[in-house]
């Protein structure tokens, strides 16, 4: 039987026709979007809001810088208010310039005062109850902006979210219509006063323009009406009720309870910046104080009749309000001399059947009136 070698069957060849195939590279433009098919959603959103959000303060800026220059446009420049005109009062004094004997003012009572001639305790008053933020800020406060336009809203009622500076901008120059216009003016003078004046500047022009009641504008008028004296010489209780004044002048003859109690209030805020003590404004709330409401006095009325007479042919009748300091040369201490003899003299003036009496004394070498005394009785009415 013959023998057969077996020959190994050949092995089929096998062909893997994935590893044949020809492996190009991925373009740019595939590789992004398998890129992004392997991010987490929130990522590819996350991009987007970023996105939106950087083109939307874009255009707020843009937007921003638009409304800046427009209502920027017609606007006054800061340096005005150096050479601005301000109703102030005219004052008439004795030959020394020491005796007041009558301040003008049919509208406005005011004497411009430089800071250094207030009381500290005024301006610590003020700042801590109308603006505790006034030295870090550069003329707004966005965070109180923002507040009380949210109380606005929600309450429906007016609350003050306003700086000294922007205060003193709506006094002195936009006015105090409500509307988002005046606002926006109001904001932008208010951070070019900052960026052109000191803080102390800004504070002797707003103490100098805000109303204490009535016809008193400026600090000097309202401690000079309401305690017959300089701002200087405030009392720590005095200077926190003037302070708690321009809010609502109207409680000075209206509501004097809630005055006392916005003074109180007043010395609370002034402890809680750090200005005083808890025990003197403790101290302070126990002060008796006395509201004098001055009317403006006339010392010598008779010879003030006669100088503003002088004055107003002189200079018109609106010097009442130019801030005018006459120095006249009345003798004080001579006139009150000339009162004295005619109260003194009116008792034999009568048994002889006189009803009235005058007095005038002269320098007899000038001519200069030194004392007069026009009647017994000035105020009465026949005379």
């Amino acid at each position: 039987m013959p023998h057969h070698r077996l020959e190994p069957r050949p092995k089929s060849v096998v062909t893997n026709k994935k590893s044949s195939t020809n492996l190009k590279p991925l373009s740019k433009s595939e590789v992004k979007a398998d890129k992004k098919k392997r991010q987490p959603r929130w990522q590819r959103w996350g991009k987007r809001l970023l996105l939106v959000g950087g083109i939307g303060l874009g255009l707020s800026v843009f937007v921003g810088i638009a409304m800046f220059a427009w209502f920027a446009k017609d606007l006054p420049s800061p340096d005005q208010l150096e050479n601005r005109v301000i109703a102030e009062s005219t004052k008439i004094y004795d030959r020394t310039g020491e005796h007041l004997l009558y301040e003008t003012g049919k509208d406005v009572r005011r004497t411009y005062t430089k800071i250094d001639d207030i009381s500290p305790y005024m301006i610590q008053a003020t700042v801590a109850l109308e603006d505790k933020n006034f030295y870090n800020h550069r003329g707004f406060d966005p965070i109180a902006l923002l507040r009380s336009a949210g109380i606005n809203v929600a309450t429906d009622r007016q609350v003050g979210g306003s700086t000294i500076t922007q205060q003193f901008v709506k006094l002195a120059i936009v006015g105090q219509e409500r509307t988002y216009s005046r606002k926006i003016k109001e904001v932008i003078l208010s951070v070019e006063l900052e960026r052109k004046y000191s803080k102390d500047q800004i504070l002797e022009f707003y103490l100098n323009e805000a109303g204490y009641g009535g016809i008193n504008l400026g600090v000097a008028a309202a401690s000079q009406s309401y305690f017959d004296k300089s701002p200087k010489d405030l009392t720590l209780a005095e200077a926190a009720l003037l302070a708690a004044i321009p809010q609502k002048p109207n409680r000075v003859t209206q509501d004097q309870e809630a005055l006392f109690t916005r003074k109180d209030y007043t010395l609370g805020r002034m402890a809680e910046e750090g200005y005083i003590t808890a025990e003197q404004a403790a101290a302070a709330k126990l002060e008796p104080i006395e509201l004098k409401r001055t009317i403006a006095k006339k010392d010598a009325p008779h010879f003030v009749d006669y100088v503003v007479s002088q004055l107003e042919d002189d200079f018109g009748s609106n010097f009442i309000n130019q801030g005018l300091r006459v120095t006249t040369t009345l003798d004080y201490d001579k006139q009150h001399i000339a009162e004295e003899v005619i109260a003194d003299g009116m008792t034999k003036v009568e048994q002889y059947g006189g009803s009235n009496a005058a007095l005038v004394s002269l320098d007899a070498h000038t001519g200069q009136i030194l004392a007069m005394v026009g009647s017994k009785d000035y105020y009465a009415a026949d005379y």
